[in-house]
């Protein structure tokens, strides 16, 4: 298989990897995207599985700026999110059917490689060859990194010392996610509930196609002392802790999906799930030459519009170059 060659190239299709590959095409550029993932969109996650749908990722967004307003308004027109109030009550936005219709929005018309996994990187010649093991997949001109801050970091090493020293800077947490998926109990209750850490500290039922699909999310700290927990233990730990709190709130009743068993079971673990300190502004994410920029919430903050703008900073720094 020949490489493919592109004047921009874009590892990752996160949030952050999608907005600068949108500014960049938006500005009559070459652009391909690469991304190891089944599915655009990162941790804005959907999984679907055995007639149930879970978002397994974000939760939600929230709108600060006008450009990223507009582009989850847009979003909103075409029916892909609507208004929810969180636990905490503010005015946010969900994914009408899925958290992951939000990245597919972004990503129309955009060339994009999935199940691509980038090994290492080097540059010869005015190019950045991007290889996945020994096989060489892409040559670009100028390249946008916009994975995890550790992920990046790997890649960088021997390419930039300098942006590594960047990536190294920033610190994630942990979570453990458990899905659980019911037939049965057609009155689950209702919304959401968030709680600072421990075992369950976001929970949220919803109901799609008649199924009931809940998503239960471990604290970072107990996350990060059940790192390396089989998951099959993690799931009935995480499951129990959930009902033995519904049952010292009596939170349970009338529904009785307490004692009903979940048709289906799973648990996914995000090692960079929550930024817990992004890099500083003054470490540089631009290369010298700038032909290469980072983007990444770890570089803006923990949010979605974070990730977004980091992006499409990046796309603008690398067109002024």
């Amino acid at each position: 298989m020949q490489p493919e060659e592109s004047e921009f190239l874009v590892l990752g299709a996160g949030m952050a990897g999608l907005a600068a590959a949108r500014c960049l095409q938006e500005a009559g550029r070459e652009v391909l995207v690469l991304d190891k993932g089944r599915r655009i969109g990162g941790r804005c996650a959907t999984r679907r599985i055995a007639g149930f749908s879970f978002d397994h990722g974000a939760q939600y967004v929230t709108a600060r700026g006008p450009d990223f307003a507009s582009l989850c308004e847009a979003a909103r027109q075409a029916g892909l999110l609507a208004e929810w109030v969180s636990p905490a009550g503010k005015n946010v936005l969900s994914g009408r059917q899925a958290m992951r219709d939000l990245p597919g929005f972004l990503g129309q018309g955009l060339t994009i490689r999935q199940e691509v996994e980038i090994t290492r990187i080097h540059r010869e010649a005015g190019r950045y060859h991007l290889f996945a093991g020994q096989q060489l997949v892409a040559r670009a001109e100028k390249l946008v990194l916009s994975a995890p801050a550790p992920q990046t970091a790997g890649l960088l090493d021997g390419l930039s010392d300098r942006l590594a020293a960047s990536a190294r800077l920033a610190r994630y947490d942990p979570c453990w996610t458990v899905l659980l998926g019911f037939v049965q109990p057609a009155f689950p209750p209702d919304g959401a509930a968030e709680d600072a850490d421990g075992p369950v500290s976001w929970a949220r039922w919803q109901s799609r196609d008649g199924r009931c699909s809940l998503v239960l999310q471990a604290g970072p700290d107990w996350s990060r002392q059940w790192l390396e927990a089989p998951a099959e233990q993690v799931t009935d730990t995480i499951w129990q802790a959930f009902r033995g709190r519904a049952v010292q709130e009596k939170a349970a009743a009338p529904s009785g999906w307490l004692n009903a068993s979940p048709a289906y079971a799973a648990a996914h673990r995000w090692l960079y799930a929550r930024l817990a300190r992004a890099v500083p502004e003054e470490a540089p994410r631009l290369s010298a030459d700038k032909s290469l920029c980072l983007a990444g919430d770890w570089l803006a903050g923990p949010r979605v519009e974070a990730a977004w703008q980091s992006g499409r900073q990046a796309a603008t720094a690398l067109l002024a170059g």
